[in-house]
């Protein structure tokens, strides 16, 4: 017999969802807009060092981060973005990629990207698409700067820049469903002019739809099974911070994502026999049909 996991994983699977759906305290919250520190000084000078911007960022919580950065004008966030940049690639690309890391920014949501900016080299690989995160870099393809999409950049921007997020904040790790999954929902929570057809599928499909890709489908050299990447206790106050407030905050399948046992549990239950090897659009179909049966068992278990 299947067991539905909503029933025996019920106490601890609400008390996570209450806390990802509560209202944190404006000092942790990513998303909000309290009042921050003012900037250093030195840090709106047009010499300002990346050392010196990645120092402070260090010692601020993601909100104040994101509230110090929109408090400025447009262009001393252009001069503070500009100065935090580190890239390798051609003058005329470093304007699309500075315009595109600006775009970021922008969000009111992302402004902690500063310090990513701060401690992560922007390159450029010969490649006609993709792009890829490595250690204290992202890299670019040639062929994505080539075709000059500024929205396709800023999103790519975001998603790889956020595995350095996860890498550096301890938060989900390595090659696994969570560290992928977030990094999608990061820019589908924060851009408002995304196609919103997948929106309401919230961190599940990207999470779960990427361990299905490397079981069904796979990557040459990579592992047929990956992990599904829960953080541990080692995440820091700002990547729990970042996940807490923004990426389980706003995510519509209220994912438990603290909790390996009942991923585990949900996973297995609803997603794991859905074959992602099919046309995007009949696995979308088949995922909506899953995601729905399990939001509709979660209300049926809920505490009245």
């Amino acid at each position: 017999m299947t067991i539905n996991p909503l029933r025996h994983l019920q106490s601890t699977f609400f008390v996570v969802c209450a806390l990802a759906c509560s209202t944190p305290a404006a000092t942790t919250n990513a998303g909000a807009t309290a009042a921050s520190p003012t900037l250093p000084p030195t840090l709106l000078l047009t010499n300002a060092s990346r050392a010196a911007i990645a120092a402070w960022c260090a010692t601020q919580p993601a909100s104040n981060i994101n509230a110090a950065l929109h408090a400025l004008t447009p262009p001393q966030r252009q001069q503070l973005v500009s100065c935090a940049l580190d890239t390798t690639v051609t003058p005329a690309e470093k304007q699309q990629v500075t315009e595109a890391a600006l775009m970021v920014t922008d969000s009111p949501d992302l402004g902690f990207y500063l310090e990513l900016y701060a401690t992560t080299q922007i390159r450029r690989h010969a490649a006609p698409s993709g792009a890829y995160a490595a250690g204290d870099h992202i890299s670019l393809s040639s062929g994505m700067l080539d075709k000059k999409d500024t929205i396709v950049l800023r999103n790519t921007i975001t998603h790889e820049l956020f595995h350095i997020f996860n890498s550096q904040q301890h938060a989900a790790p390595g090659i696994s469903g969570l560290n992928e999954g977030t990094a999608i929902w990061i820019f589908k929570c924060a851009y408002s002019d995304l196609p919103r057809g997948e929106y309401d599928l919230g961190l599940a499909e990207p999470t779960f739809g990427t361990i299905n890709f490397y079981r069904d489908i796979g990557i040459k050299g990579y592992p047929k099974n990956i992990d599904m990447g829960i953080p541990t206790k080692d995440i820091t106050p700002k990547g729990r911070e970042v996940y807490e407030t923004i990426l389980m905050a706003r995510d519509p399948s209220h994912l438990p994502i603290f909790d390996a046992q009942a991923m585990q549990a949900i996973y297995t239950y609803y997603f794991a026999p859905i074959d992602r090897n099919q046309a995007f659009d009949k696995w979308l179909r088949t995922f909506r049909q899953a995601h729905a049966r399990m939001l509709r068992d979660r209300a049926a278990t809920s505490p009245q």
